[in-house]
């Protein structure tokens, strides 16, 4: 399955929201990145993060301000029950402000937030399936300029069925696929599959493999706008059970050349070769490493692929399978025929033919001291003039080489220098075979001279010379020669024909020449044949073992192995090999929590104190022994129980060391449930507890946002499930493990009782000779006291001062909150400011308005719900005495706010008395 996680992560600025966050690994060795997205692409023009710059018309001097638009996705996938949608307000963050509101399928209000530029936008994670809607308001100084809404379907998100790992088992293919074939609407989904290189190799659901590697996959589905929706990207390893590569000798070779095949990793397995074009392989036998001859055992020249297929003990079904290329070129193709042989000794009259059944770059005689230049195919050479002798013949094609001989006989040699052979073949001794041997008869007695003996391709095997002797005889190997006899004159005298000393073969057997073993191995040569083997050991003492008995290997050094037939008349002889036996330390490892982020994706690293991790085989289990992960990092796909296997490289015959752990499931989330105390205007400060269980969260941290927006951790509080606080604003309690995850959190908006302190001036003046003065109202209350000098006047909800002086109002709201007002009366006939302390919003009359007399010029008014959200603006900077201004009719973007009590703050000032005074009251709205 895919590596999938959810992530915590904090709403910039407010941080008062849930996020989970699905994140896409990048997978590793090999299960490399392996993290899975399943969040709809963001729209094209959203800069996140940043400040859209303004542009500039040079022509026009001024500005263009970039427009709103609510931008996002259609769909979003559910895979772990919440997922991110990311939207845009576009605009301008520099100067516009941003009102947000989600509505779940249920008509719940989920989120309803408003600022400036950090809410251009915004990231919510949504927990239910089925169809929102997201508004957005965008305001630009005192003008709301965009009003939009759009539609969002949360679908749950596909079965996933991928696999970090998947066995490729010899010859066979692997089928890979994402998702399930029963997925509903899996048609609708396009897929893209590549492999390590980032070439295409598949466009459906599965994908059929048959190389080792890495492949990656993405899938989605297309939404209207041509974008992505429901984005899931992940990667697999396919590969054999078995760590390690072949070597070659050569990649490239002449036609004719031998090359050698080995594991690094010493394995006994079967060999094949398959030719470009062809469709079936050869079997090349089984050994521990392959060395063939290009000429006599492949299919002429060409581009072929050399195979190694071992099984695995572990797998018995699926055996490992690694090639190499080898490219064979054409070499040089000519042949030779003897036109003529030469009379004697002193006539120069041979001759014969060459045949060039191949270009050839260059044609050498060596005995000649000739060289041809560029024969075209069919072309004859005729060499003629010749003394009698072995000739050696040498073409060059294509970078390849071949040579062969010809000889010239002597029809009339001295009757001193004939001679005739007797050949004895090669034969067996008990520990190996002996060579052949030719014996040279000079039938005229003594003979002193020169001799030459070379092989069918004309390189010199013995040379020298006789000292006047009846006889020489010349020890070889089995093979095809030529001889040929050189009196003291320089006569030639040359057996006619190329002549064979017959050899005798090994006994065979495998064995690798490097075997890699920690602390102890069974080691067991490989053989068809009935043999006995016979081991030196590096202090010298020699164990027999019968074919398929096993020798006990447990010490470092250089050991000789003899292998002899059990045959009774044996066609082979015994045959000795030498290895070298080099023993490992124990590899000393353990598992290692390498990170574990939020989201609970996890990753564990093999711990190898200090050894370089290329010089080992990892392997990551499942608790069904399955491989879920290789390399020195294992990205958890789920979490359960787990297995690592560490082996050393280029040694088969470790014994396995595993580590087994359990890694448990983490907290992803807590309840977090905030309370608080009747925050009374007059008191000093009120309690705040919060409900939730800290044994499982590891700290409790208290966030506090001001009125403005300003925004602070409350220090002094971490930890307490309690806190006492002073000031209004919005409070969260967040929760977190101990790597610094959140685990939930909660935010209570907490303000004054509804009902604030009495709506007073400092000063009132009055006219006490005209009786002039303003009815003061403080709002509505339960009960009423008014105080002049320290004496009770009045328990009226309203009261006109008519002495100058000092006054005190008490008063006391439902709740039982007392509130204290103090003003003055001086003598004057100045007057302030009338609005309401309520309004009925289907009554036309009772609607919100402001009067003030001449001595206020300025006034600005801020109506906020229960939320601290401004629902009504005002300012007017040229009052009129006595005429009504900031007139509110309570609807808020073509809609009538809900019922409620709001919050009224009025700024006003007087130059002429010197005032610049913020006042606030309640307003009470009803429908």
């Amino acid at each position: 399955m895919l590596f999938l996680g959810i992530e915590f992560f904090r709403f910039l600025s407010i941080g008062f929201m849930n996020k989970w966050f699905v994140a896409t690994l990048m997978a590793c060795s090999f299960w490399i990145n392996p993290f899975m997205e399943c969040l709809g692409n963001p729209s094209p023009g959203i800069n996140r993060g940043f400040m859209v710059p303004l542009e500039w018309n040079e022509k026009m001097d001024i500005p263009f301000f970039i427009d709103p638009e609510l931008t996002g996705p259609d769909r979003l996938c559910m895979i772990f029950g919440s997922v991110i949608g990311d939207f845009s307000g576009l605009g301008e963050p520099a100067t516009d402000v941003y009102s947000w509101q989600i509505i779940s399928p249920s008509n719940v209000q989920l989120f309803n937030r408003t600022g400036g530029g950090t809410f251009q936008n915004i990231s919510f994670s949504f927990g239910q399936i089925g169809n929102y809607s997201v508004s957005l308001s965008v305001r630009r100084g005192n003008t709301v300029i965009y009003n939009a809404t759009k539609s969002l379907s949360v679908i749950q998100g596909p079965s996933l069925i991928l696999q970090p790992d998947y066995l490729l088992c010899g010859r066979n293919t692997v089928s890979v696929s994402v998702l399930d074939s029963n997925t509903p609407n899996l048609d609708q989904y396009t897929f893209q599959w590549k492999n390590a290189q980032g070439a295409i190799v598949g466009t459906t659901n599965t994908l059929e493999v048959s190389r080792e590697g890495t492949y990656s996959v993405s899938l989605f589905l297309n939404n209207e706008s041509g974008g992505a929706d429901c984005l899931i990207n992940g990667s697999t390893f396919v590969g054999p059970p078995n760590d390690f590569k072949l070597n070659i000798s050569k990649t490239l070779v002449c036609l004719g050349e031998r090359i050698t095949v080995t594991p690094d990793v010493p394995f006994l397995g079967d060999w094949s070769v398959l030719k470009e074009g062809a469709t079936s392989r050869v079997d090349m036998g089984t050994s521990f490493s392959l060395n063939f001859n290009t000429d006599n055992e492949l299919g002429g020249a060409g581009l072929y692929r050399v195979f190694f297929n071992v099984a695995d003990e572990k797998h018995p079904d699926c055996a490992s399978e690694r090639e190499v290329l080898v490219e064979v070129k054409n070499g040089p193709k000519f042949q030779s025929n003897l036109l003529k042989n030469a009379s004697d000794c002193e006539m120069e009259n041979g001759a014969f033919q060459v045949t060039a059944n191949s270009p050839l770059d260059i044609l050498e005689i060596k005995e000649l001291g000739s060289k041809i230049f560029d024969i075209d195919q069919n072309e004859n050479m005729l060499f003629e003039g010749l003394k009698p002798g072995i000739y050696t013949l040498e073409g060059t094609y294509n970078g390849c080489t071949r040579s062969s001989i010809i000889i010239v006989p002597n029809d009339s040699p001295p009757a001193t220098q004939r001679f005739q052979l007797e050949k004895i073949g090669e034969s067996c001794t008990d520990t190996g075979k002996k060579l052949g041997e030719i014996k040279v008869v000079f039938l005229d007695g003594a003979f002193e001279g020169e001799f030459r003996l070379v092989n069918q391709r004309g390189s010199i095997v013995q040379s020298g010379t006789i000292p006047n002797l009846p006889s020489l005889e010349l020890t070889v190997s089995g093979g095809n020669f030529a001889l040929e006899i050189v009196d003291t004159s320089g006569c030639t005298l040359p057996e006619e024909l190329v002549f064979t000393i017959p050899g005798k073969n090994f006994v065979s057997y495998s064995v690798p020449e490097e075997i890699n073993v920690c602390e102890t191995f069974e080691f067991i040569p490989f053989t068809t044949d009935s043999l006995l083997f016979s081991l030196t050991f590096p202090n010298g003492e020699v164990i027999n073992k019968n074919a398929g008995e096993a020798f006990t290997l447990t010490e470092a050094g250089s050991y000789s192995l003899m292998g002899s037939s059990l045959l009774a008349n044996p066609d082979r002889c015994p045959r000795k090999t030498d290895f070298n036996v080099s023993l490992f330390e124990p590899i000393v490892f353990e598992e290692k929590l390498a990170s574990q982020d939020c989201a609970g994706n996890v990753v564990y690293e093999a711990e190898l104190f200090g050894r370089n991790p290329n010089t080992v085989s990892i392997r990551w289990l499942n608790e069904n022994g399955s491989i879920v992960g290789r390399g020195s990092q294992f990205f958890l796909p789920a979490f359960g129980r787990y297995f690592l296997e560490v082996q050393p490289l280029e040694s088969g015959y470790c014994p396995s060391s595993i580590h087994e752990f359990f890694v448990e499931t983490p907290v992803f989330f807590v309840d977090v449930a905030i309370s608080a105390e009747m925050f009374c205007p007059n008191a000093p400060s009120a309690t705040l507890s919060v409900q939730t269980d800290l044994n499982t969260g590891d700290r409790l941290e208290w966030i506090f946002t001001d009125l403005n927006g300003k925004q602070e951790i409350l220090k002094g509080f971490e930890n307490n499930k309690t806190a006492e606080v002073e000031n209004e604003g919005s409070y969260e309690a967040v929760v977190y493990n101990d790597r610094g995850c959140e685990l939930g959190r909660d935010l209570i908006l907490l303000m004054h009782s509804a009902d604030d302190p009495p709506t007073l001036e400092s000063i009132y003046y009055i006219c006490s000779e005209t009786n002039f003065g303003e009815t003061i109202d403080p709002g509505a209350y339960e009960a009423y006291e008014w105080y002049f000098e320290g004496n009770l006047v009045s328990q009226s909800p309203t009261f006109k001062p008519r002495e100058v002086g000092d006054y005190e109002i008490i008063v006391t709201n439902a709740l039982g909150c007392s509130f204290l007002g103090k003003f003055s009366a001086f003598q004057d006939c100045v007057f302030k400011y009338v609005f309401p302390t309520g309004m009925i919003l289907s009554d036309e009359k009772r609607h919100f308005e402001i009067f003030v007399n001449d001595p206020v010029e300025e006034a600005k008014v801020w109506i906020h719900n229960k939320f601290g959200s401004l629902v009504f603006f005002c300012e007017n900077y040229s009052v009129v005495p006595s005429v009504s201004f900031c007139n509110w009719n309570g609807n808020e973007n073509g809609r009538n706010v809900p019922s409620g009590t709001y919050i009224v703050t009025l700024v006003y000032r007087s130059e002429r008395f010197g005032l610049n005074e913020k006042v606030s009251k309640s307003l009470l709205i009803l429908d």
